[in-house]
């Protein structure tokens, strides 16, 4: 009779499925992972929006409930920018620029009364309007007369823009 000898260890093709299937978990991970970080980013973005329209709201009751005008010469937005944010800096800065939000006054890229320039708000910008509150598809609808909304508009990385109105 003849004795055959068992050698212990895995066969070529078991090592190859091995790394193959490893290689797939590894690719599925490295194309999630953009999406998930752009994601995260996004999702500060609306946080730091928060803290702005909080911030907003405590002018207005240091103001004695006048909101934060954006309109022609009686535009305090910079005077604002300079007290409440600029002093807490860090906390305004965009994720994926490192840079200090610009905050956008009516009118600037975007017309104050019928929205139009919208899509030209990038990543890093922040648009306000004191009196407009938000419509449909992260777009806003300006109102007239003694309005006490405001909002705030910007765009993400993910799903185009933006809208916060102090009305929610």
């Amino acid at each position: 009779m003849k004795k055959h000898k068992h050698y212990k260890g895995f066969t070529i093709i078991e090592v190859v499925l091995v790394l193959a299937i490893a290689g797939l978990i590894f690719l599925m991970v490295f194309l999630a992972l953009p999406a998930l970080q752009r994601s995260q980013r996004d999702t500060q973005r609306k946080q730091t929006i928060s803290r702005i329209a909080a911030a907003l709201e405590q002018a207005r009751v240091n103001n004695k409930g006048v909101a934060i005008s954006d309109y022609g010469n009686n535009n305090q937005l910079e005077s604002f920018v300079q007290n409440y944010l600029r002093p807490h800096e860090s906390e305004y800065v965009d994720p994926s620029t490192g840079q200090f939000y610009a905050l956008l006054k009516c009118g600037s890229k975007v017309d104050c009364k019928n929205g139009s320039g919208q899509d030209s708000i990038n990543v890093g910008e922040i648009y306000y309007n004191s009196k407009a509150t938000c419509g449909d598809n992260g777009r806003f609808i300006d109102q007239s007369g003694n309005a006490t909304n405001f909002i705030l508009l910007t765009r993400l990385e993910g799903s185009g823009l933006y809208c916060f109105s102090s009305s929610n």
